[in-house]
């Protein structure tokens, strides 16, 4: 790359890094975009009236409903949960206005 293009190159990272932080507002194509990025349906995956020692699987949509690409990264559980627990997902990386990823939760409960 030129003197030019790294110049442009670092001052757009610089920025996009400076507007992930700080939260700026989304602005694609004159519109404004508010709210969460992602939406999930179900919106909630709960658990109760499980039998210890048995297998639930469970299978949510993750969308995204922003003007542009996004990404997520799934947080750890609390260490008192995470054994239980095993999420998968088949990793999209940066994810178009409108593109979905099936993210599946099994879980095992080891006591009640």
């Amino acid at each position: 790359l030129s003197k030019f293009e790294s110049d442009a190159r670092a001052r757009v990272q610089a920025s996009q890094r400076t507007r992930l932080m700080e939260g700026q507002t989304q602005v694609a194509a004159g519109k404004t975009f508010h709210g969460s990025a992602f939406v999930a349906k179900p919106e909630k995956v709960v658990f109760k009236d499980f039998d210890v020692g048995r297998e639930y699987h469970h299978r949510f949509i993750l969308t995204n409903v922003s003007l542009t690409f996004n990404t997520f990264k799934i947080l750890n559980l609390p260490d008192s949960v995470c054994d239980f627990f095993e999420i998968s997902y088949e990793k999209p990386g940066r994810m178009s206005a409108g593109m979905t990823c099936a993210i599946d939760v099994r879980f095992r409960p080891a006591v009640n």
